[in-house]
């Protein structure tokens, strides 16, 4: 059997290659791109061309954070850091967007300014040339990054992928603002330069929102958590799963709990065996590092099963949609215990709505001590 660990180092370390390339590939188009338009926006005048040019120089930063944020998330986890560094690859998508929008600001007051006080402008073949240029570069390294985002799933190089075709088209406008000058003498060049601001503001912002969701955490998409389930309910000995949660730390680098439901009749040495072939195999298959909670239950006892089922009625009289799983009674220490699963999505005051199940259920079973606890579930 191949070492796991091996094998995910190997995909780690080809990820990692993946963005250094894009990464090191868009520095050296990004600062040709930026000799070239300044040179040619200082020769002709050109608000607008000198915008892009700067748009380009910011791109060049971005390529920077971008080699290092892959260099900075490949490395292993330590003791300060015990889940690894993949986040930080999120902060370095996080700081590309900043920075986009950070020159998209400037630009608008240079911009503005043109507009109140417009200059003369130049054309010719260089101006031409250089915008050509450009656009056949940026729709080639558009191509590259959607490439390599592809291969690695990196929010930094999907940031610069958009940022790249939005370029293409603010090129593109500054191009037809050079055009419709030479044809008619019609200056707009402030305009188009204030329009290539807004539009490279708004792919900044665009980018920050992707990046943001995944720092502060958002719920599996539903094809993980379906493959989860999937892989558990394979296993006979398993009848039913929820609380499933499960955290990223960067791609290739998450976590994930769930309860598992299992005969209370079976096994400890048996249901242990199978939970570890369970975990072993989500992560063999999925990539997710996998911690399973056993609840037990099938209880043969009527009486449980009637309170069970008057308990399930308490609850959904609070919300239809919540039911109660790892039901347990303790008939000698008149003690019951539930959770109460409760859908990814509905808001509710958790401590109020422990408080209001126990309460409730306590009025009619008044010889036990009720303990309930919401569990969330994807």
């Amino acid at each position: 059997m191949p070492d796991k660990n091996n094998s995910a180092s190997d995909v780690n370390s080809g990820r990692t290659a993946y963005g250094v390339k894009a990464g090191v590939f868009g520095m050296i188009i990004n600062v040709l791109l930026f000799a070239l338009k300044l040179a040619a926006g200082l020769l002709s005048g050109g608000i607008a061309v000198m915008a892009d040019a700067f748009n380009n120089l910011s791109d060049f930063g971005s390529s920077i954070i971008t080699l290092f944020g892959f260099k900075l998330a490949a490395r292993p986890a330590d003791k300060e850091h015990p889940f690894g560094h993949g986040r930080l690859e999120y902060m370095s998508a996080l700081a590309v967007s900043m920075l986009i929008v950070l020159v998209g600001v400037e630009l608008i007051k240079s911009s503005v300014s043109k507009i109140f006080n417009p200059g003369s402008m130049d054309t010719g073949v260089l101006i031409y040339a250089v915008l050509v240029l450009s656009i056949a570069l940026k729709v080639t390294m558009g191509c590259v990054y959607a490439y390599t985002e592809k291969k690695t799933g990196s929010l930094a190089l999907k940031a610069a992928k958009a940022d790249s075709f939005t370029d293409c088209i603010a090129t593109g406008a500054v191009l037809i603002s050079s055009v419709l000058f030479d044809l008619s003498g019609i200056n707009i060049d402030a305009y188009i330069g204030l329009a290539v601001a807004l539009m490279i503001i708004i792919t900044g912002i665009r980018s920050a929102k992707e990046t943001l969701d995944p720092l502060l955490g958002q719920p599996p998409s539903r094809e993980t958590t379906d493959r989860i389930k999937a892989i558990a309910l394979s296993y006979s000995g398993i009848l039913d799963i929820h609380g499933l949660t499960v955290h990223s730390y960067g791609v290739g680098r998450s976590f994930a709990s769930l309860h598992a439901v299992v005969p209370e009749d079976m096994g400890l040495t048996e249901c242990h065996e199978m939970i570890d072939q369970c975990e072993r195999e989500i992560e063999a298959r999925l990539g997710i590092h996998m911690l399973i909670h056993v609840d037990p239950t099938g209880t043969k006892d009527v009486e449980t099963l009637d309170v069970k089922a008057r308990v399930q009625e308490i609850i959904r009289d609070i919300n239809p949609a919540l039911n109660i799983v790892d039901f347990r009674i303790h008939k000698d220490e008149h003690k019951m215990l539930f959770d109460i699963f409760v859908p990814v999505g509905m808001e509710l005051d958790r401590y109020g709505l422990e408080k209001d199940a126990e309460q409730r259920v306590s009025a009619e079973f008044t010889d036990y001590s009720v303990k309930a606890n919401v569990v969330m579930d994807a």
